[in-house]
């Protein structure tokens, strides 16, 4: 089954942000629209990016994701392996910035080793939309590490399609948000491997 996406349904979101998750669940998810993007020089390079390996009107295929076109882009990536029946979402790639921002080196983890579970749940369900419906998704999102240190962070997911033609990866950019600080936390949000 090949996917399409009407790129102009990309421009004709709802406007405003949507807050997803309660802010006391140590988690807050804010979905902006993609639109948002193109103020922010990072990921508006990346859906740029994305769009240009369209082909006839088809979602861009992970193997035609070339990280030589890219090299500005590649320490904020992370490249997520779908498998279906049940989901379950595997790090096949991880940028530096993006294994620093998680505190932990994140290739081979799967997003079930997560310790905080009500982010988790939200996370994977997020997960599960995207590989379901392939829009984009773009988003700020807060998290409380183990010292109660509340960082910001903007994350861009685009869905990538496998071999058969569905969706089988998903390409995330995530950047500390504008304007916020964010330390690094010393321990990992993830469970030992």
């Amino acid at each position: 089954m090949r996917r399409s996406l009407n790129l102009v349904g990309l421009q004709q979101e709802a406007p405003g942000p949507v807050i997803d998750s309660a802010t006391n669940a140590g988690s807050r998810t804010v979905h902006l629209p993609i639109s948002e993007s193109r103020a922010l020089p990072f990921f508006d390079t990346l859906i740029s990016y994305w769009r240009s390996k369209f082909s006839e009107g088809q979602l861009p295929r992970k193997a035609s994701i070339d990280p030589t076109e890219i090299p500005q882009l590649l320490p904020n990536l992370l490249l997520i392996d779908i498998a279906r029946n049940p989901y379950r979402f595997t790090y096949r790639l991880s940028g530096s910035k993006a294994e620093a921002i998680h505190g932990h080196t994140l290739t081979g983890l799967c997003v079930s080793n997560l310790r905080n579970k009500p982010f988790k749940s939200e996370l994977t369900a997020d997960l599960i939309r995207l590989a379901e419906d392939g829009k984009p998704q773009f988003l700020e999102l807060s998290l409380r590490d183990d010292k109660d240190q509340e960082n910001h962070y903007t994350i861009m997911r685009l869905p990538l399609l496998g071999y058969a033609g569905q969706i089988d990866h998903i390409l995330i950019g995530i950047d500390a948000a504008p304007g916020r600080s964010n330390l690094a936390s010393s321990s990992s949000i993830y469970e030992s491997a």
